[in-house]
């Protein structure tokens, strides 16, 4: 959901002070200073880097503010990566939470006064998020690699740093404990978020902050930190410094006012892979190419194997795909997904982009069309609600849609600025061939798997039985195998999961001497896009449990009766019926969906042995009493993105790639739940009945 701005202002010394909290966000005197005595050095931090053994360091922060802390560490890490250049440490890990975001603009605005920072702070402007609740992730490269990510957590302390994943071992290596004075607000300051921060915590995390309240340092101590006093900051005293010790482990626990993770939704790994490990990806579409792309960046080796001669030919070979979110007038958790996937995917693309990896694509934006009463009422519910930051969608009425169209409309729209089209096979070759450059992927075309067996010898990892177009088979060996096959992955896994395949046909309808002035891509029941290379995309049918990819002139017209329909009374649509004589090119292919329209990323779950271990999941015992709920070791799955691949496939990739890396997640754990593969099991034994989600 859409949060509140900060409201703030400027005090005589033009230090900016929250006028909610009646408090400023850093010293008057001097806020560089007092961010490095406070934070930097009170954890030690250059001291703890130079010494530190493993390749990502996390710091944990909350409240995030005018994100001076975070600035000012990039700067001392990429200073240090400059210093140490083979050190261990690589990687820079940074969660900070924020209920009230300061607003682009004065972001901007108060960052002027820290001229040595200008960089970091145009990075952190550049990926700024919206107003909006949930784990913002965003990364910032230094000489080609990634080396910091920001996961910026927009909403309330509590709420927000429950949400937060975690491994076995813990996240955070330090704390900034940070926000408004104790006294200014107390809900910052809270027993429970301690204990949260604690079970947050690696082993021997550090932790610094600018008070030295006798309340905050009882409840860090209650909460398993060993505290201590030292001198404060210019005027102030004292300040506290604390380390969360490996001999309080057994306080690592959730407060009993959060409600602790599902067991059977875990997504920690057994495994743990090599640098170099080699994974097994089955699909060339856009999953597997991204996918590719991402373990080859982290020094996988990858085989991509594809039944067909080239990349992209089933569900992601379309000339032409709209790139936009679904948005809905409720909040519900598949809404929260598709915006949160969107915002990622965009800053996804343009990282890509940065990185000289060029596909063609356009931001043009998206507009959403009130086609009928139904859907005036959702944009009417959506404005009445404010659900979606302005950033995001704005509902506007026909004559700035027509404006932003460059076509007469009639409808009032959605307008998703951020959105646009994009070439899917443009995308996947892209990706394959920034990848190929690394020298650690290989592509096995024409090759089809046919079977598939986790080993759990000392060899460990999956056997795979490829396929090759003269029927040659042959076995080969991988530390882990893939499934992101689009349609072709329910036909593949043994053991099945509740899949959906639809038949969706696509057109190129050349341009017309009206319709080659669309600007903006038009979506209702269907889509529409600016011209590209003479054609317009248009589309899509939808059949269901029709598997023929044959393309068929009876959806060629159902197609564009649908768009007729959805813009009926604007005088340029009647093109479309001259155009529908005109010899137009398009092709089938099938999607793949599930159940509840989400897809699925994550380990194949043994859904025969949960089943007998979750057995008793209807009768709600505590969360203790019920197991992880056994895998197929060393197998994964990334499927059911149905037509919104463009979409979603970056932040699925990504959300892979951690899990498989042992990395931390990039979505808060009530969607990463929700995109568990082993969901609708749960539902169905909660429910003792087959799920018909």
């Amino acid at each position: 959901m859409k949060l509140h701005h900060a409201k703030l202002s400027f005090n005589q010394n033009g230090t900016p002070c929250s006028d909610a909290f009646d408090d400023v966000y850093y010293s008057k005197d001097d806020g560089l200073a007092e961010s490095r005595f406070v934070f930097i050095d009170g954890n030690d931090l250059m001291q703890q880097w130079q010494n530190w053994p493993n390749t990502r360091f996390c710091i944990g922060e909350t409240g995030f503010g005018t994100g001076l802390n975070f600035m000012l560490t990039c700067r001392l890490f990429e200073q240090f990566l400059s210093d140490h250049p083979n050190a261990p440490l690589q990687h820079l890990h940074f969660v900070s939470l924020e209920k009230y975001p300061i607003e682009k603009r004065m972001l901007e605005a108060i960052h002027q006064q820290w001229p040595d920072l200008h960089s970091i702070s145009k990075a952190l402007i550049d990926q700024y998020p919206p107003a909006l609740e949930g784990i913002h992730r965003s990364l910032y490269t230094f000489n080609t690699a990634h080396h910091i990510t920001l996961d910026l957590v927009l909403d309330d302390v509590m709420s927000g740093i429950a949400q937060v994943p975690r491994d076995e071992a813990g996240l955070v290596n330090a704390w900034y404990l940070d926000g408004f004075a104790p006294s200014k607000n107390q809900s910052m300051w809270h027993d429970d978020v301690y204990k949260q921060m604690a079970y947050l915590s690696a082993p021997n995390a550090t932790l610094a902050t600018f008070t030295a309240a006798g309340a905050v340092k009882r409840g860090l101590l209650a909460a398993g930190f060993s505290v201590h006093k030292i001198k404060g900051f210019g005027r102030k005293r004292e300040m506290i410094k604390a380390v969360f010790s490996s001999a309080n482990q057994d306080l690592k626990k959730p407060s009993n006012t959060i409600p602790a993770q599902a067991p059977y939704f875990n997504r920690h790994q057994q495994a743990s892979y090599p640098k170099d490990a080699h994974i097994a990806v089955v699909g060339a579409g856009i999953a597997g190419a991204m996918l590719a792309l991402r373990l080859v960046e982290q020094g996988k080796r990858v085989s991509l194997i594809c039944k067909d001669k080239e990349p992209a030919q089933g569900a992601s070979g379309n000339p032409v795909g709209g790139f936009y979110p679904q948005l809905n007038a409720e909040a519900g958790i598949n809404s929260q997904f598709f915006v949160h996937a969107f915002l990622y995917a965009r800053r996804f693309y343009d990282s890509l982009l940065a990185k000289g990896i060029h596909f063609d694509h356009h931001w043009c934006g998206v507009l959403q069309l009130a086609f009928n009463d139904n859907t005036q009422l959702r944009l009417d519910k959506m404005q009445q609600r404010e659900l979606w930051p302005d950033e995001l969608a704005q509902v506007i009425n026909a004559q700035q849609a027509s404006a932003i169209a460059g076509v007469p409309l009639i409808q009032n729209a959605l307008h998703i600025g951020l959105g646009g089209w994009i070439a899917p096979i443009s995308l996947v070759k892209a990706c394959l061939a920034h990848a190929e450059k690394t020298q650690r992927l290989r592509l096995r075309y024409e090759h089809t798997l046919s079977a598939y067996k986790s080993l759990e010898d000392e060899k460990s990892g999956v056997e795979l039985t490829l396929q090759m177009a003269s029927g040659e088979t042959h076995k080969m060996h991988a530390d882990a195998l893939v499934m992101a096959a689009g349609a072709d992955t329910d036909s593949l896994c043994q053991h099945k999961l509740p899949m959906r395949l639809t038949r969706g046909q696509v057109e190129a309808m050349p341009a017309h001497s009206v319709t080659k002035n669309l600007k903006a891509v038009l979506c209702h029941k269907g889509y529409f896009t600016p011209a590209v290379n003479g054609h317009h995309a248009l589309g899509s049918s939808y059949v269901k449990d029709d598997m023929n990819t044959e393309h068929r002139q009876a959806e060629v017209s159902s197609n564009i009766q649908m768009h007729k329909k959805a813009m009926k009374m604007s005088a340029w649509v009647d093109a479309l019926e001259q155009q529908e004589k005109t010899n137009i090119s398009g092709r089938a292919a099938i999607r793949c969906s599930t159940p509840d329209h989400l897809p699925m990323v994550g380990a194949l779950p043994d859904i025969d042995r949960q089943r007998v271990e979750l057995a008793d999941l209807y009768k709600a015992l505590p969360l203790s009493h019920y197991a992880q709920g056994s895998k197929h070791q060393h197998v994964f799955v990334l499927s059911g993105l149905g037509s919104r691949g463009i979409t979603t496939a970056p932040i699925l990739v990504d959300t892979l790639v951690a899990q498989i890396c042992q990395q931390p997640l990039p979505l808060s754990i009530k969607l990463l739940d929700a995109l568990s593969p082993n969901r609708f099991l749960v539902r169905e034994l909660i429910r003792q009945q087959p799920s018909s989600d």
